[in-house]
């Protein structure tokens, strides 16, 4: 009994420490783009969508650039994934039967349309596209740093970047899901990041 107990706890913990780790490798943003029935349509649903989380089994959440729309994973027996308004649950203006993939960047499955007009109902587009944006730069932050840093051991100041420059970077910040590091040492010193009026990011290095 104690035998069986263990095998299930540890079972149990490897499916959770498979399931933290997918999507892992996914894209940060996703295009949806159509010149077909998708555009007539469910025109709300293309343009830009950035990492936001998580859906179901640990898969990768989408949100649009514009806040309104979102990509998503649903399990529950229907292992789909879905493009619309609500961020998770069963519905969409866009289906994926593709339940094995872990990215929705590169299913194995055609995307489908839901079209509401004569034939109400699911629908493909030949030219519907949904892929990973790998050249997708985000316009909000900014590097002009503030007049004064909050403190500093040499007075010395440099530019801030942003994005996979700082994957691997000691010391950053992160503010709005995006990480901020110094462009020329991001391993010492200090960083400090303040968002603006103007909803942009002002950020500070410092060594």
């Amino acid at each position: 009994m104690h035998v069986w107990c263990m095998i299930v706890a540890l079972t149990a913990s490897l499916a959770w420490a498979d399931e933290s780790k997918v999507g892992d490798d996914c894209c940060y943003a996703i295009t949806i783009d159509s010149d077909g029935g998708t555009l007539e349509y469910q025109w709300t649903r293309l343009g830009t969508y950035l990492r936001d989380g998580t859906s179901d089994e640990g898969k990768p959440r989408y949100k649009k650039t514009d806040g309104t729309q979102y990509i998503w994973f649903i399990a529950e027996g229907l292992d789909v994934w879905y493009v619309g308004e609500n961020g998770g649950g069963n519905g969409g203006g866009m289906i994926n039967k593709d339940g094995q993939s872990a990215c929705p960047g590169n299913l194995l499955l055609k995307w489908e349309y839901y079209n509401w007009g004569d034939e109400n109902g699911w629908a493909l587009d030949d030219t519907l596209t949904v892929t990973c944006d790998n050249g997708y730069t985000d316009p909000t932050p900014t590097t002009a740093p503030p007049p004064t840093p909050p403190h500093t051991t040499s007075g010395n100041y440099e530019s801030c970047t942003w994005g996979s420059w700082c994957d691997d970077c000691a010391v950053y910040a992160e503010s709005g899901g995006v990480r901020y590091c110094c462009a020329n040492d991001c391993n010492s010193g200090g960083i400090n990041i303040n968002v603006n009026g103007n909803g942009g990011v002002d950020c500070t290095c410092y060594h």
